[in-house]
């Protein structure tokens, strides 16, 4: 049974844990599991699919695993040597799913760069039509010129 955070909502990583066991433990390859209460979780726990509506699953997913990632961090806070192979910031999400981004800016004037690493869980890549992940990661990376409001 998932335990209530201290600010009352519930915590996601209790509940995916709690769906995958139940999912495991079944004794023949379906079966059945009660959706509902999942569904209630996520809605408990965030106010955006707290409604019936049909949502974007690009943004749910991006929120569980922020959700999952946090709850990992905060249920270890206490005992850091119970996952001693994860830093203060790292998780089994980080781990599967996060990548780092490097940005390089260079001064027109100067010449002078300045790089920066973003982490990040994915990448919004715009896929085209009839043309290869590669082309679209290579579009993805293409230099751009930034000027007036854009510059840093």
């Amino acid at each position: 049974m998932p335990e209530p955070r201290d600010d009352g909502s519930v915590n996601m990583l209790n509940e995916i844990q709690h769906l995958f066991r139940t999912l495991e433990s079944q004794k023949k390859s379906s079966g059945k599991y009660d959706h509902l209460k999942f569904v209630k979780a996520v809605k408990k726990g965030n106010a955006l699919f707290d409604n019936d509506e049909h949502h974007d699953s690009h943004e749910y997913v991006n929120w569980l695993l922020d959700e999952l990632h946090e709850s990992f961090i905060k249920a270890r806070g206490d005992r850091p040597d119970l996952y001693s192979n994860y830093g203060p910031r790292e998780s089994f999400v980080s781990e599967f799913f996060e990548g780092k981004l490097e940005n390089t800016f260079m001064c027109l004037t100067c010449e002078k760069t300045k790089k920066r690493q973003e982490a990040f869980f994915n990448l919004s890549i715009d896929i085209e039509k009839n043309s290869s992940l590669t082309y679209c990661m290579q579009r993805f990376s293409v230099k751009e010129l930034l000027n007036k409001g854009d510059k840093f």
